[in-house]
């Protein structure tokens, strides 16, 4: 992935983003001197059904000196899939009509000429003694795709139960000539055909009994969108000889919007017998050749580019035997330097000489003999030469000879010498990207490429070398400043360029073995037109005031020791219809005073050098690297992102989507964490199928979250599924469990059964029992369990009648809060 930087942002403008680049005010709203103002709201109602209008007022702010006022009105909580808007969001009063059930903070910020208020906020509850139609409003897709429309989340009447919910579909509008019908307009999830450009329009209510709701309305935007090519490079090829032409064919390949295709071949990576000098002939063509020098495998690859979009690699492999009755060629022995290593280390490594890459023309299998020449004086060969490895015990020189045999010539002799010392040289890591955007550009532009991220773990002073490896049919770009950090080329033909990217430090080691040169490489899409990117902000819980995320410890993480925290997993969902690679700027743009973040439990973590994972030893060290990634606020690693807050409140994350050309977003969301002891609610948390002792917050589990929303509904997977082999016929088995805790008043478990659609299966509750009230301050831990046949059927008949099984429950003061867990045994 290539990133686009902060700098670049705010250059376009991108305003949304301004506590990214540096922006916005301290989060209290300005200077904390005597000047400051103060913000007050009075409302005309707290509590309201969905749909009502209420009106705020901020006449009452005042300003110390006794100044204008100008005002900021912001809903800064609402419930999931509310999109209700303020009327008036700068003047002193305005209005409000939420469209969801549920609670809402409406606040307001006040600025007089020199300082700006603290937040303040009211809250609004809101029911609904009719059903709501709750719909994404937009929708855009691609013609030709099957459009998926989706009521589920509409509400039943507040104390009411929504599996009693009917629909009603209606496709009000669509393009002219289109034929799209809806398949189940009965259903909460009917599809339909996009056969037509244009705009679709489909309403749906809801009804509960003799309740109905209001329509909601979605639009559906259907667009030709350029269809990304197949590459196809191919059949194998089994006979080839050495020196004889060899001809490849991509003519397989296909657009399915009848484009012109380009042909970009190319030897993948490691794809030619060590030693070998074949290049490719025509390589923008349908049909390249070459002639292979070596016998061997020969690996290569073929993208074909449609003017807009890149397709995936096809792959094609060539086998070459040596002509017939050709004479024996003698092999060439190597000793290249360890991987990743120099040929320097430190004092009681132990290290294996690299041969691997010993040629033989005749591609016939080798036996290799080392041999230790010299060594320092004191080193015990007995003891520390194994005949292919050896342990430094001493400083100095050692210098080993590698002959190779091809099982009828031995080769010349070659020699390598390891140098033992303390503080051995480390070879750098070369990283390239383009300098200020992802890796699509407009065709016709001047881009700038950057190898600023590539390291040196010893603090070596590095030089580059540059390579342009391919470049589009008719291209005569050449790069500028090969033998800078940052080099430029214009890209003056649509297409793919790529560039290849070595870096070698002052001890003359290089970022690849420094024979194969395997370098870093980089991909520069420049395109003649371009489809923006299509992203939308998902968290995986949504953690509001009334749930919010409890803050703490989870456990530690595995392998590495840290502790980690109760995490935000958040999913930029993004989508490039050309098939661009993109990237993604998330910004914390709001979070509590005194806020720091901690390691997440799960998602990704991110840190500024430009990696998801730790680089590992001999980099950066891991407590530095966690560091740096918790003091950003602003992230460019990964689609996905995890932050572990330590302090209670509402947390504003921002994401902005690239594909090098147009922008996605921002989108934001906003959360919410207490500590443990100030949950407002009823805390349901995993506890999973293996038992529980002490306090949830210090459970080892690093990859699950313990605690759950409601509603909540658990669908087991085959990858994670319960075995035939654990249950005993006739005998209860514990398959779950989970833990309820009271913090907000007394909750009543109503509506708990467990069951099973075939007979001889029973399903239950441990610990739980329908009508039970857990009072404020009590913890009840349950179990689901599951009892089989006397008699234990086949697996795949226990897979089947798992398909059909449910604990459930709700709880009576909370409409919507259901609980559900539906397992699955493996047929195996």
């Amino acid at each position: 992935m290539r990133f686009f930087s902060r700098q670049a942002l705010c250059s376009l403008g991108f305003s949304m983003l301004l506590a990214a680049c540096g922006g916005g005010d301290d989060g209290g709203g300005g200077s904390a001197s005597a000047d400051r103002p103060t913000a007050r709201i009075s409302a005309s109602a707290t509590t309201a059904n969905a749909g009502d209008s209420v009106n705020f007022d901020g006449t009452a702010s005042s300003a110390a000196n006794g100044g204008a006022l100008t005002y900021q009105w912001n809903v800064s909580r609402r419930p999931v899939g509310s999109v209700a808007g303020l009327a008036n969001a700068t003047a002193a009063q305005t209005g409000f009509q939420p469209d969801l059930p549920g609670s809402y903070g409406i606040s307001l910020v006040v600025k007089n000429a020199s300082a700006a208020s603290n937040e303040v906020e009211v809250s609004l509850e809101v029911t609904n003694p009719n059903p709501v139609a709750v719909v994404v409003p937009e929708l855009v897709q691609v013609l030709g795709t099957t459009v998926q429309l989706d009521a589920s989340a509409s509400l039943a009447p507040s104390g009411a139960q929504a599996s009693d919910l009917r629909f009603s579909w209606t496709l009000e509008e669509k393009p002219a000539g289109s034929q799209a019908v809806l398949d189940k307009p009965r259903e909460a999830l009917p599809r339909f055909d996009a056969d037509k450009e244009g705009l679709y329009r489909a309403s749906v209510v809801v009804m509960h009994g003799d309740k109905v709701s209001q329509p909601a309305i979605v639009r559906v935007n259907i667009n030709r969108v350029n269809s990304i090519p197949v590459a196809d490079a191919g059949a194998a090829i089994t006979n080839a000889v050495r020196g004889q032409r060899v001809q490849l064919n991509g003519g397989a390949s296909r657009d399915a919007d009848g484009d012109a295709l380009q042909y970009h071949w190319r030897f993948a990576m490691g794809g030619k017998p060590y030693g070998s000098q074949a290049e490719l002939a025509d390589n923008h063509s349908a049909t390249p050749n070459f002639v292979p020098d070596f016998a061997g495998t020969y690996r290569l690859q073929l993208r074909v580019y449609d003017g807009t979009a890149l397709s995936e690699v096809s792959s094609v492999e060539v086998q070459v035997k040596k002509p017939a009755g050709a004479a024996n060629t003698a092999p060439v022995a190597l000793i290249t330097r360890p991987f990743n290593k120099s040929f320097e280390s430190e004092r009681g490594v132990t290290l294996a000489p690299t041969g691997v890459y010993s040629q033989d023309v005749d591609a016939d299998p080798l036996t290799r003999e080392w041999t230790l020449l010299s060594a320092p004086d004191g080193f015990d060969r007995a003891a520390n030469w194994t005949g292919v490895t050896f342990t430094g015990t001493h400083y100095g020189n050692y210098v080993v000879q590698l002959r190779v045999f091809d099982e009828t010539e031995w080769s010349a002799p070659v020699t390598a010498t390891y140098t033992i010392i303390n503080g051995a040289n480390r070879p750098p890591v070369a990283r390239a990207t383009v300098m200020g955007s992802a890796s699509a550009i407009a065709a016709g532009s001047s881009v700038n490429l950057t190898a600023e991220t590539s390291t040196d773990a010893d603090g070596n002073r590095m030089t580059y070398a540059w390579t342009l490896r391919d470049r589009p049919a008719g291209s005569t770009a050449t790069l500028s400043n090969a033998t800078s950090m940052n080099a430029s080329f214009v890209a003056d033909k649509p297409g793919p360029y790529l560039f290849s990217l070595i870096v070698t430090d002052e001890h003359g080691v290089p970022s690849s073995d420094g024979i194969s040169s395997y370098p870093a490489e980089l991909m520069v899409m420049a395109k003649a037109r371009n489809n923006p990117p299509i992203a939308r902000m998902v968290p995986d819980q949504l953690y509001s005031q009334e749930q919010p995320l409890v803050i703490g410890r989870t456990g530690t993480q595995s392998g590495y020791g840290y502790d980690i925290w109760n995490t935000f997993d958040l999913s930029g969902h993004g989508y490039d219809p050309d098939g661009d690679s993109l990237t993604y700027l998330w910004t914390l743009s709001r979070e509590p005073a005194g806020s720091q973040l901690k390691p997440p439990a799960s998602g990704a973590f991110c840190s500024n050098t430009g990696s998801t994972t730790w680089p590992g030893a001999g980099t950066i060290a891991l407590a530095e690297w966690l560091s740096q990634g918790l003091a950003q606020r602003s992230w460019t690693c990964s689609d996905r992102l995890g932050i572990a807050p330590s302090v209670a409140g509402s947390y504003q994350m921002q994401v902005a989507v690239s594909d090098g050309i147009a922008f996605a977003g921002p989108y934001s969301v906003t959360l919410h964490a207490v500590e443990r002891k100030d949950y407002p609610s009823l805390l349901l948390e995993y506890v999973g199928p293996s038992g529980v002792s002490g306090d949830l917050s210090e459970q080892t589990h690093p990859t699950k979250q313990m605690q759950q929303l409601f509603p909540y509904a658990s669908v087991q997977s085959a990858s994670f599924p319960l075995w035939p082999y654990q249950f005993q016929g006739g005998v209860q088995t514990v398959v779950q469990q989970y833990r309820l805790t009271a913090y907000g008043g007394d909750y009543t478990i109503a509506d708990l059964v467990g069951s099973a659609k075939d007979a001889g299966y029973a399903l239950g509750f441990e610990g739980l029992s329908n009508n039970q009230v857990i009072r404020k301050g009590q913890t009840v831990d349950f179990k689901l369990w599951m009892q089989l046949p006397a008699t234990l059927p086949s697996a795949e008949v226990l897979s089947a009648a798992s398909a059909g099984m449910e604990w459930r429950f709700r709880i009576a003061e909370k409409a919507g809060w259901t609980f559900s867990h539906k397992p699955f045994i493996a047929p195996w």
